[in-house]
C-alpha cells in the first residue's frame, strides 16, 4: 500500500475514533451544561476525562497500531491536555466571554481541537 493511501487510511480511522471520542465528550459535556445546569468549564472537563480514555485506547491501537508504552502515555496526555486547553479556551470566550449558550462551543470542539490534535499525535506521539 502507498505511503499516500496509508496516510488517508491512518486519518480516516482517526477520524473514526475522534467521531467516537468526540461524540462522547459533546453529549456528556451538552447534557452536563444543558441539561443538569452544570457550569460550562466544569462540564467541559467531566467530558474530557470520558473522551481521552476512549481516544487514548482508540488511536493507539486502532489508529497508530502502537503500544501503550510509558512516553506514548506521557505524550498522549500532554496532546490530550492541549485538546482540553483549547476547548477550555473555546468556552471561556464563547460561553463566558461572549454570553453565548454552552452549545454553541461545540463546533469548535468538532472541528479545531480534532486537526490540532492529529497533527500532534501523528508527527510526536506516535511517531
Amino acid at each position: 500500500m502507498g505511503g499516500r493511501t496509508a496516510e488517508l487510511l491512518r486519518i480516516a480511522r482517526f477520524g473514526a475514533v475522534g467521531l467516537a471520542a468526540t461524540a462522547a465528550h459533546s453529549v456528556v459535556y451538552t447534557a452536563l451544561a444543558e441539561g443538569a445546569g452544570a457550569p460550562a468549564l466544569f462540564a467541559n472537563v467531566i467530558a474530557f476525562a470520558l473522551a481521552f480514555a476512549l481516544s487514548f485506547y482508540g488511536q493507539s491501537r486502532f489508529t497508530f497500531g502502537k503500544q501503550p508504552e510509558r512516553s506514548r502515555v506521557v505524550r498522549f496526555l500532554a496532546t490530550s491536555l492541549l485538546g482540553l486547553l483549547l476547548n477550555s479556551v473555546f468556552v471561556a470566550v464563547i460561553v463566558t466571554g461572549l454570553g453565548f449558550r454552552p452549545a454553541a462551543a461545540v463546533p469548535f470542539f468538532l472541528f479545531v481541537t480534532p486537526a490540532v490534535t492529529y497533527v500532534t499525535l501523528r508527527f510526536w506521539v506516535f511517531r
